[in-house]
């Protein structure tokens, strides 16, 4: 009963309270920007209290605010690291053409051009030394390379020193703070050279070629299927980047790719084989440890020492040694502790999605799976009074059934703790995963057992291993037909904006209390889990109410999302080809999982030149064309893609009006029916989309002969927002355009980087004149235009990502 009551359920785990003290701290280190001085000073001040009053009461306490202050100190020199040699010290601008040393501090990925005849190389390079002026300078720090290799060059391997010239630039994370960014380089082939090997530890070296030899094992036999061995190496050994395109998107969006995160199903099926092996040798249970932790801390470094990984290697550790202490394992303790290494280590982990979802599925796991499989698992039970003697088959069918409940119970658990963290992270809920676990993680079981025969018997027989990878093709087959039947479940996953604070607590705060109550009201847990999944209902309707009108930065072409409640969104352009993957991912964290509409507004690459990229990864009903197409071969290709896709064209021309669902009317102003045009910008669609009194009015790149086009119609093209045409070119946007508009605010999107001289400063000269207020995207980022009650609106830049 003490380990059921909160009192004895904490005292018998003590390692759970420190993990929290040393969590607390490592947060405050991250993001509370204390003087290291004081930090050091409480923390031996801490430690000498505690050595005075160590058999007092309260020595608990100081070692608890001991271990967070400690911590707190080990974070902060992490994330602001005081040496001048930093790197971010050193850049005096986000981008700068340098030349870096440093040596290559993973193993690199490769994967296939779009040319055969390139090899993209992707490794983290750990900086030794800089030339940004004139004198190379000592540097600390690391740089994302990315070099697009000839098929046939060197390719760079762990532990080797390379000399790089090319453009140094800093990349916005996806967090504030000083560790929300990293430097990331693209220097081409020519300018990329290798100086020396020998840096890095050696050992991790041998790993890292240990884990190509297995590479080489799976894939024997299997040259002429490449998307099944792409998927055996990414299951078996964290090759994701093997994995094709289409099929980590259909895992993903299933709830199924967490198989691929090296983790405790790998470990787990590696330390099977281990044990069946030691017991065959006669090896007594307590001294398996001695062979499982350099075998597993192998497995686990070759693999990327990913924090699942390390985690469920500790975890292992911990479990298996608990016979040599002769202690009875902990999974909770296990867990608490390795949280609490991996933070002293790497403090950043703290923030990093990967450690937050693999460290939250397991607690999920241990602390929700019980209540859950009780209930479940008194289905399957035997009858207490049954006289009679069960027959065999029955005895084996109840077991069966026994195990599929365990699993259900476990994939439930799972998506529970986790759904909160999907949405936030990746803007994704997939009811379908509740399913679709069940049959993944035992065919990924088998996959994975019979990858480890493959190696094993690979290692003296290559016949033997062919004889295996031929068997684990059939078993991936099957895996994924079904993923493909999964992906296309309709309403199985739709994509969904982050969840507010409030709800992700709430949330938590529900299953905490099913979970807790459990020993005492046996259905606490379905009343729990049942206010969580309300609570996901109402958020989910409240939070589709707006009409918000996001006028992206991409550069120097344009891009717009206009989304209202329900499911008639409208993409206006697509920006270029190089900002297509921002785009798309702005339209998933707003819940975009399908387009009504896709406008595009002209024949220009800067504009559309991302609709195919966008056009592959989400639905569209309906494209939106200018009248007149010119030439551009940008164009057609794309309606030529649409038609493939049986996606509905329409030649949009002045006059046409309709409207979106949330009250939002569109009507198209310019231009009319043209049969040619000297340039694209001349049928440029000019549109404009209206709630109650309010209005916006988007030009993209049409110029003065459009605005004179409209003023000479019959349209009144008044609005309240003004999306400047042709990014506030000369001789656009002139006083008598103004007049016609009258707008309030005017919106300009311009590239930081254009060499045209946008916005014209007579323009921005008009517009002040005039005490319109001017957004710009090159100054301010992405524009949010929100339709407020009362006929108004509200304008204010997006966050960054």
């Amino acid at each position: 009963m003490e380990g059921r009551s909160p009192a004895g359920f904490l005292m018998r785990r003590p390692m759970l309270g420190i993990a929290l003290a040393g969590i607390l701290g490592t947060g405050l280190g991250l993001w509370a920007p204390f003087s290291a001085e004081a930090l050091l000073a409480w923390s031996v001040l801490l430690l000498l209290s505690l050595l005075a009053f160590l058999s007092r009461p309260f020595s608990n306490a100081l070692v608890f605010a001991l271990i967070g202050v400690v911590s707190c100190l080990n974070a902060h020199l992490s994330a602001w690291n005081p040496s001048e040699r930093e790197l971010s010290r050193l850049m005096e601008e986000n981008a700068e053409y340098v030349s870096i040393v440093g040596w290559v501090a993973d193993d690199p990925q490769y994967r296939e051009g779009r040319d055969e005849k390139v090899v993209v190389c992707t490794w983290p390079l750990s900086l030794e030394g800089i030339l940004r002026t004139e004198s190379w300078q000592k540097v600390s720090g690391q740089v994302e390379v990315r070099v697009l290799l000839p098929a046939g060059a060197h390719r760079p391997a762990f532990g080797e020193r390379w000399l790089l010239r090319g453009l140094l630039q800093q990349q916005t994370g996806n967090r504030e703070g000083p560790f929300g960014y990293r430097y990331r380089m693209e220097p081409s082939a020519a300018f990329a050279s290798r100086l020396s090997a020998g840096r890095g530890p050696g050992w991790i070296s041998w790993c890292f070629r240990r884990r190509e030899n297995c590479r080489d094992i799976l894939g024997q036999g299997l040259k002429a299927y490449p998307e099944q061995a792409g998927l055996l190496s990414a299951l078996m050994l964290g090759y994701r980047q093997d994995l094709p395109a289409q099929r980590y998107r259909d895992f993903s969006v299933t709830g199924t790719m967490h198989i691929f995160a090296i983790s405790g199903t790998h470990v787990g099926v590696l330390a099977v084989f281990i044990i069946v092996l030691l017991k065959s040798l006669g090896s007594s249970r307590p001294h398996w440890i001695l062979y499982l932790a350099p075998l597993l801390g192998i497995f686990t470094v070759a693999t990327g020492m990913s924090s699942s990984a390390v985690r469920a290697c500790i975890m292992a550790v911990l479990f298996w040694s608990s016979g040599l202490f002769e202690r009875k394992p902990d999974a909770l303790s296990a867990l608490a502790f390795s949280a609490l290494l991996i933070l002293a280590a790497a403090p950043m982990q703290l923030v990093d999605p990967g450690f937050i979802l693999s460290f939250t599925a397991v607690a999920g796991l241990i602390l929700v799976y019980p209540p859950l499989a009780r209930p479940l698992r008194d289905w399957t039970k035997k009858d207490d009074w049954q006289l009679a003697p069960e027959s065999v088959w029955k005895t084996r069918l109840r077991s069966a059934a026994g195990s599929l409940v365990a699993l259900t119970a476990a994939s439930w658990a799972a998506w529970l703790v986790t759904t909160p963290l999907t949405a936030i992270y990746f803007n994704l809920f997939s009811p379908v995963a509740l399913l679709a676990n069940i049959v993944v993680i035992p065919a990924a079981g088998l996959v994975m057992l019979t990858g480890c025969l493959s190696m094993i018997v690979g290692s003296v027989s290559s016949l033997g291993a062919e004889v295996f990878n031929h068997a684990n093709r059939v078993f991936i087959l099957v895996l994924l037909w079904f993923i493909d039947r999964a992906a296309a479940v309709p309403g199985g996953h739709f994509f969904v904006p982050a969840p507010p604070a409030w709800a992700t607590t709430l949330w938590y705060l529900g299953l905490a209390a099913g979970a807790a109550g459990f020993p005492v009201r046996r259905w606490s847990m379905a009343i729990g889990v049942s206010l969580c999944l309300a609570l996901a209902g109402l958020w989910f309707v409240r939070s589709g109410r707006d009409v918000r009108v996001d006028l992206l930065d991409v550069g120097q072409g344009n891009a717009a999302l206009v989304n209202v409640p329900g499911r008639d969104d409208l993409l206006l352009d697509t920006g270029s080809k190089f900002y297509a993957r921002r785009v798309l991912q702005h339209l998933r964290r707003q819940g975009v999982s399908r387009l009504r509409v896709l406008a595009l507004s002209h024949a220009d690459a800067e504009h559309i030149g991302g609709a195919l990229e966008i056009m592959a990864s989400i639905p569209v009903e309906e494209i939106w064309c200018a009248p007149f197409l010119g030439r551009s071969p940008a164009y057609r290709q794309i309606l030529n893609e649409a038609r493939r896709q049986g996606i509905r064209i329409r030649r949009m021309t002045r006059g046409q009006k309709g409207s979106l669902s949330g009250g939002v009317e569109w009507e198209i102003l310019d231009p009319p029916d043209l049969p040619s045009a000297r340039v694209a910008d001349e049928a440029c669609l000019a549109i404009r989309f209206a709630r109650d009194a309010a209005s916006v009015l988007f030009m993209s790149d049409a110029g003065p002969a459009a605005e004179s086009r409209i003023m000479e119609s019959d349209l009144e093209p008044t609005a309240l927002v003004l999306v400047v045409g042709g990014h506030g070119a000369p001789a656009s946007t002139l006083d008598a355009w103004l007049e016609a508009v009258s707008p309030e605010s005017a919106v300009i999107s311009v590239g930081s980087d254009n060499v045209s001289g946008c916005p014209d400063k007579e323009l921005l000269a008009r517009l002040s004149k005039r005490n319109i207020q001017v957004y710009r995207t090159d100054e301010q980022g992405s524009i949010r235009i929100r339709f407020v009650p009362g006929a108004a609106v509200e304008i204010k830049p997006l966050a960054p990502p």
